[in-house]
């Protein structure tokens, strides 16, 4: 039997709706609908004022855009116990194993072991680079002092990375252990 691990962090969030919601802050939508009455008012009544018609274009293009945010975008993932949004910290493409070696062997073992000892430091110090399979994503709840992260593989025809491994929480005694480690984790 195959194990199914979540494709991503976001799959993760999604799979537990008790603990993690989708939203967008109110001060965003207040700020994006505010920007949308502007750019509509300046477009609208905006004949009296230097070079009308470039200013009404880029009102327009502003209240597109607002309104675009203000339906569509502008939402991260909360945690419901604090309260607070989840940052993606980074996404760490290990040198090793490269697009050529397959995937399960020694290379991604290696890695593999690593994060299932919680070797922060091992993995921070591994060599990175761009477009490797193997990645680490990262992810900070910054109030409620949690990191969540994931081993995830980009297979060879497809341009999306799956998870290999489950999500590790690193919370509470353990999050102040090694906040400086994980936080020394940079994107790639």
């Amino acid at each position: 039997m195959v194990r199914k691990f979540p494709e991503d962090l976001f799959e993760y969030y999604a799979d537990k709706p008790a603990q993690f919601v989708y939203r967008s802050t109110p001060r965003r939508r207040i700020i994006y609908g505010a920007i949308a009455v502007i750019g509509g008012m300046i477009f609208l009544f905006g004949r009296g004022i230097l070079f009308p018609n470039v200013v009404r274009i880029i009102a327009l293009v502003g209240m597109i855009y607002a309104v675009y945010m203000l339906v569509y975008g502008g939402r991260s993932w909360y945690n419901l116990t604090s309260g607070q949004r989840i940052i993606p910290i980074a996404v760490k493409h290990f040198a090793r194993p490269m697009k050529s070696m397959p995937e399960g062997g020694e290379e991604d073992q290696r890695i593999h072991n690593m994060f299932a000892l919680n070797d922060w430091a091992a993995l921070a110090s591994e060599p990175s680079e761009k477009g490797n399979p193997m990645r680490l994503s990262i992810h900070e709840d910054a109030v409620g002092r949690i990191f969540y992260l994931q081993l995830s593989r980009l297979h060879e025809y497809e341009r999306q990375a799956v998870g290999v491994s489950d999500v590790k929480i690193v919370s509470a005694q353990e999050y102040t252990l090694n906040h400086s480690v994980i936080k020394s984790i940079k994107s790639t």
